[in-house]
């Protein structure tokens, strides 16, 4: 069975996820808060309606500032980290870019990976530890642990910047890298169309690869031009017969 629902109701349905995450934030239930946000976020992404809220990503900013204490101390000028929420082969933009990173041969580079999955990420995994790449993968713990365990990480190595490859949901990163304004933050934006979060107040650029995206980030989500940089690509097919 098939239930129509108009576009006042489905966005009806987002704004009290909002409001809830809201309330769950005023009474520190911050598990439940993140939760709220990123079934928020998932569900915009499906509807996109809008492709940012500001509300949301200052709950995130707001449980960092809560848990976490701001760190501007030096970073490493050759370390660079790669946060990628998927790992996966022949999909998306993780291979084109850590291939890049290893060509320049000047940066140490610390690839971070929410979960592993071999079946499907073979090859990246491969090409890393060819290339004398750090992998860390987080544990399976809640969020907020999770984030705890990036934020060791960043004080561990102290990355001077960072390229995220993220799902439109993830909450993982955002809490964990706030603390750190001095660190420049880079979006592969690959979900060009659609909501995410994350705002201009978080990434400094954004890797773009066509103009659509970019007319998206300036009218849509509020960056300005001199953030964007365009970066037009070929498909990555590794292993494939002609």
């Amino acid at each position: 069975m098939h239930l129509k629902f108009f576009n006042a109701e489905l966005t009806s349905l987002y704004e009290r996820l909002v409001i809830k995450a809201e309330a769950l934030y005023n009474r520190h239930m911050y598990d439940d808060c993140i939760k709220c946000i990123q079934a928020a976020a998932e569900f915009q992404y499906n509807l996109n309606y809008i492709y940012t809220d500001n509300r949301l990503d200052t709950l995130l900013q707001e449980i960092s500032k809560d848990l976490f204490t701001c760190d501007t101390d030096p970073l490493n000028d050759d370390v660079v980290f790669f946060y990628d929420s998927f790992c996966l082969d022949n999909r998306g933009l993780t291979q084109h870019y850590l291939d890049a990173l290893v060509s320049a041969r000047k940066y140490k580079i610390i690839y971070v990976l929410e979960a592993l999955n071999l079946n499907l990420g073979l090859d990246t995994i491969t090409y890393l530890k060819t290339n004398n790449a750090v992998i860390e993968v987080l544990p399976e713990d809640s969020i907020i642990n999770k984030s705890k365990y990036v934020y060791q990480l960043i004080k561990k190595y102290r990355p001077s910047s960072v390229l995220f490859h993220l799902t439109p949901y993830t909450s993982i990163p955002f809490l964990a890298f706030y603390p750190f304004p001095q660190i420049i933050k880079y979006q592969i934006n690959l979900t060009d169309h659609a909501f995410w979060l994350g705002g201009r107040h978080f990434f400094d650029y954004l890797y773009e690869f066509r103009h659509y995206g970019m007319e998206v980030s300036i009218n849509k989500r509020g960056y300005d031009i001199s953030q964007l940089i365009l970066n037009q690509y070929y498909p990555w097919q590794s292993g494939l017969p002609f």
